[in-house]
């Protein structure tokens, strides 16, 4: 029975969070532009900074124009440290929407929105709230009900097997 026990502690100190997992994982730190900024002339790049290194293979920066049409082609982004950064042109005044999703090479992910202006002299209205895949959400199952399934599984199968010897040992 002890070696159930510690085989069970095993499982759950695989299995639960780190320290820095459950204080939320990676997220973006910086965009630039930032939200809310108004800027006097287009940038030729955007930037979003994360407490983690990206995997920019699976990440995207997407910006749509004051019409809600995308701008440029939609290429992977560069990465260079915790920066995912990439070129763009934008063209007349308006408000600017700079959305992001950033995987993490932990495999987690975060994403949101940001807002700019460009040429108007005035801060853009606040962004909308962010989409589904919102930071720190992961895919994976939640680690202390896998750990508990296992240790079913284990209570499953020592109680099937006590019952199985003492049929045997009763003949």
């Amino acid at each position: 029975m002890r070696w159930l026990a510690a085989g069970a502690a095993a499982i759950l100190l695989v299995l639960l969070p780190s320290p820095a997992a459950r204080a939320g994982g990676p997220s973006v730190v910086v965009t630039d532009p930032a939200d809310g900024a108004a800027l006097a002339a287009a940038p030729d790049r955007i930037r979003v900074i994360g407490s983690a290194a990206p995997d920019p293979a699976r990440s995207h920066l997407t910006v749509r124009d004051p019409r809600g049409h995308t701008v440029g082609p939609d290429t992977t982004p560069e990465a260079a440290g915790y920066e995912l950064s990439r070129p763009v042109r934008l063209s007349g005044t308006g408000v600017f929407t700079m959305a992001f999703h950033v995987a993490f090479t932990d495999g987690r992910d975060a994403a949101g929105e940001i807002r700019f202006s460009v040429g108007t002299g005035v801060a853009p209205p606040a962004a909308r709230p962010a989409p589904a895949a919102a930071p720190g959400h992961d895919h994976g199952p939640d680690p202390l009900s896998a750990a508990l399934l296992l240790l079913d599984v284990a209570v499953v199968a020592v109680v099937a097997l006590r019952l199985t010897l003492r049929r045997l040992t009763a003949r």
